[in-house]
């Protein structure tokens, strides 16, 4: 993937919000780690990350996403779901049986997606959702925008092009 300008305000807040995100992945992850024995020094950090389509709000998701990991030295795997709920569950699954420290996801629902993410919780998994949520506790964090924000944002730079 080559890396977006991001040169509105609200892409550059989208792309900072991504990279918070790693961030925040990172932290839960070593910390939920910390009552477990002591790793080899040298095993890198194993994300999933885990989008539903193919758009530029999803691009811009995983460039941020790629940037952050590539500067912390985690290993990111990502995927698409591709709007498709089996697929979801497939990826998920696939994502357990590597063994993945953590996986980021915007879920396609909150119910639907539930029951496979509530199984890499069970793994030892810790699971991070953004932008959409599941049921119950299942999240070890949840991340979200202003999507006032966002709507206001995007508003002002509609109204600035069509002057």
């Amino acid at each position: 993937m080559e890396p977006l300008n991001a040169t509105t305000r609200s892409e550059r807040y989208t792309m900072k919000l991504r990279q918070w995100t790693i961030a925040a992945v990172l932290g839960i992850v070593a910390l939920s780690c910390g009552d477990q024995q002591e790793a080899p020094a040298e095993k890198k950090l194993k994300i999933a990350g885990i989008v539903f389509q193919e758009d530029q709000f999803f691009r811009l998701i995983q460039f941020g996403m790629q940037d952050a990991a590539d500067k912390a030295g985690v290993e990111l795997l990502l995927a698409n779901s591709a709007n498709k709920p089996d697929k979801e569950i497939q990826l998920v699954n696939t994502y357990i049986a590597r063994g993945v420290d953590a996986i980021v996801i915007s879920p396609l629902s909150a119910k639907a997606s539930a029951t496979a993410l509530q199984r890499a919780k069970d793994a030892g998994i810790v699971v991070v959702t953004y932008n959409t949520t599941v049921e119950g506790d299942i999240p070890a964090a949840y991340i979200e925008s202003d999507q006032g924000d966002l709507g206001r944002q995007t508003g002002l730079v509609a109204r600035r092009y069509s002057e």
